[in-house]
């Protein structure tokens, strides 16, 4: 692993984080991040550039100074929620979270981008009752099955990215002892 450190840079930004109950077992949660990281002075970064045809690329300084820094989006967005109601047959709950991310870089030049997504996931669960130790639950995790990159790293051979998991859905059993 090499380590790179940047002359000078600037990150400015604020978070607004609100939570709210609403009724009596519902509970919300919403939260925003703006951010504006930008490297001041990084005039010897390393950037790789593979060459097109597939060969080997070269690997040379390059100033990136001004430019994004890697790895912080602009903005975030999410919002997530939780609702539960106790019946004769036991407490059935509902949760849900929305988040949204400006498109953000994965390397010193900028060329290698995150676009801009929204991953939604949701859960459904039954318990036998309050306090219960036995949770029952069916999920879904990336309903709109967004492409989000868990990786992306360039090299002198290859630009190479890993992805987090598509659309999927289950079901998971508990217990609390």
């Amino acid at each position: 692993m090499l380590l790179f450190n940047a002359a000078s840079a600037k990150v400015d930004g604020g978070e607004l984080e609100v939570t709210a109950r609403p009724a009596r077992n519902f509970n919300i949660r919403a939260y925003a991040t703006v951010l504006r990281a930008k490297y001041d002075s990084f005039p010897t970064a390393q950037i790789f550039r593979p060459l097109p045809n597939g060969g080997n690329g070269s690997v040379s300084p390059f100033d990136v100074s001004g430019r994004d820094m890697i790895r912080a989006p602009r903005f975030t967005l999410g919002v997530n929620f939780d609702w539960s109601h106790e019946t004769s047959a036991g407490v059935f709950g509902i949760a849900g979270n929305i988040f949204h991310s400006d498109r953000y870089f994965w390397d010193f030049e900028n060329r290698l981008t995150q676009p801009a997504y929204t991953m939604i996931n949701g859960d459904i669960s039954w318990s036998p009752g309050p306090g219960s130790q036995l949770r029952l639950s069916i999920y879904a995790r990336n309903l709109a099955n967004t492409v989000v990159y868990s990786q992306m790293t360039s090299s002198a051979t290859a630009d190479k990215a890993g992805f987090d998991r598509p659309r999927s859905w289950g079901g998971s059993a508990s217990f609390s002892f």
